[in-house]
């Protein structure tokens, strides 16, 4: 039983080595399937902005489809392994030369068969000896095997180029997929920032509403509102910004509440909401200027009128009347930082700023309950640059020779935006000092 034990053990290699090409045909099916399904479902989330309905489709599709094909193209093939008879056939059909040796060994093997153990042992010698003149491949089935391993490789080099230099969205794709499973936490690939997002604001106040897009473009972005006591929602253009790249929308004069978010290309931002409190406002402004005293300027009042456009230097007194009384107020300068205001009585406040630039300035109040809130709109201050004196000579008007003895009459014309207030005349005779 020597040879035939030895025969069987070359059998269960050949077997195993079968085996092994079957499952690598059935990993790079299984592998090539799996690109195309990451493909497919990263199209399908970026379509729907990965929300929780299709990342569940994409998971139960997804494990749907890899149970089967790992259970058709890999268990399968494994569970109906072919017998050592037929692998004895399939050799016999690979090397004619065996002239069925093989079967006929792995027949008589069987003790049930009447044949002599003699002749039993003359069979398996003698088909151990043939088969040694037979040179094993490197693959059984080479063309199935080299073309599984090919598209295996392939595969592998695909995935790993979009995971690392492939676009963003792809990664993405696949640990929203993935890791998803376990962390809510990750941060949308699509989004809009909304500013100031949900707010209280005066009752009448106007408010500035601003959408980044982040991750995508899109030349059309709706601002999509519903207002108190109406049951429609109302969708409105946004307007892009001339000086950045935000989307802009201002609604005017809010009076009751209002919820809204934005929309683009399909990509919806949260929910936010416009509450409107009796929180302070300026219901007056008086501003003072005070020119630069070279100026010789008398000082302007202008009442309800908060923009500011004055010389450097200037100094602008603003007094305020709030509709309730507050606790403090403050100047916000978008630039120069903060001014405290004064407290004149309940309800009036006084503060001094210097014309130092261009700027925009805001006026915030504290209410009884100690929340600071923006009490009026954005003021724009704009710095006017004082520009020199022109000076002219009317006479002599061109050079001139004159003697020792003779008055040159000169006179000088002189101009400026803000008068002038003295002058003088340096002069030097053939070149000697002034």
């Amino acid at each position: 039983m020597k040879y035939g034990s030895m025969l069987t053990l070359k059998l269960r290699r050949v077997l195993r080595r079968i085996l092994t090409e079957r499952l690598l045909k059935g990993v790079a099916i299984l592998v090539a399937f799996f690109l195309v399904g990451l493909l497919v479902s990263t199209y399908f989330l970026s379509r729907n902005n990965f929300s929780d309905s299709a990342l569940l489709w994409v998971r139960l599709l997804g494990v749907g489809g890899l149970l089967f094909l790992i259970g058709y193209y890999v268990f399968f093939p494994l569970w109906r392994s072919p017998s050592l008879r037929q692998v004895a056939r399939f050799l016999e059909e690979q090397h004619p030369e065996l002239e069925e040796r093989l079967s006929t060994a792995v027949e008589v093997q069987n003790h049930n068969t009447q044949v002599h153990p003699e002749i039993r042992n003359l069979i398996l010698q003698d088909t151990q000896r043939q088969w040694r003149k037979v040179s094993s491949p490197r693959f059984y089935y080479p063309r199935a095997s080299l073309t599984s391993l090919i598209a295996l490789l392939s595969s592998l080099i695909v995935v790993c180029l979009l995971l690392f230099n492939g676009p963003e969205v792809f990664p993405y794709s696949l640990s929203k997929i993935f890791r998803g499973w376990y962390d809510e936490s990750q941060p949308p690939l699509y989004s809009i920032a909304v500013t100031p997002g949900s707010v209280t604001v005066g009752k009448r106040a106007d408010v500035r509403i601003r959408a980044r897009l982040l991750g995508f473009d899109s030349e059309q972005v709706q601002l999509v509102a519903r207002y108190e006591n109406e049951p429609q929602w109302e969708e409105t253009t946004m307007r892009p910004d001339p000086h950045g790249e935000d989307f802009v929308f201002i609604f005017f004069d809010v009076r009751d509440r209002i919820e809204y978010y934005v929309m683009a290309d399909g990509i919806q931002s949260e929910g936010y909401a416009i509450e409107v409190s009796e929180i302070p406002r300026v219901e007056y402004i008086k501003i003072a200027l005070r020119f630069p005293r070279y100026t010789g300027l008398p000082g302007v009042v202008q009442e309800e009128e908060g923009d500011i456009r004055a010389l450097e230097g200037t100094e602008a007194e603003i007094v305020i009347q709030t509709d309730q009384p507050v606790k403090a107020g403050a100047i916000h300068l978008e630039k120069e930082g903060q001014i405290p205001l004064k407290i004149l009585g309940p309800q009036q406040l006084s503060g001094t700023l210097r014309v130092k630039g261009d700027d925009y300035y805001r006026i915030h109040l504290q209410d009884q309950e100690d929340f600071w809130n923006p009490a009026s709109k954005e003021y724009v201050i704009e710095a006017l640059q004082d520009q020199p004196p022109i000076v002219r000579f009317n006479k002599p008007g061109r050079d001139q020779r004159v003697t020792n003895i003779e008055e040159v009459f000169t006179e000088i014309k002189t101009e400026d935006d803000y008068g002038v207030s003295r002058g003088s005349l340096r002069f030097s005779i053939n070149g000697e000092s002034e």
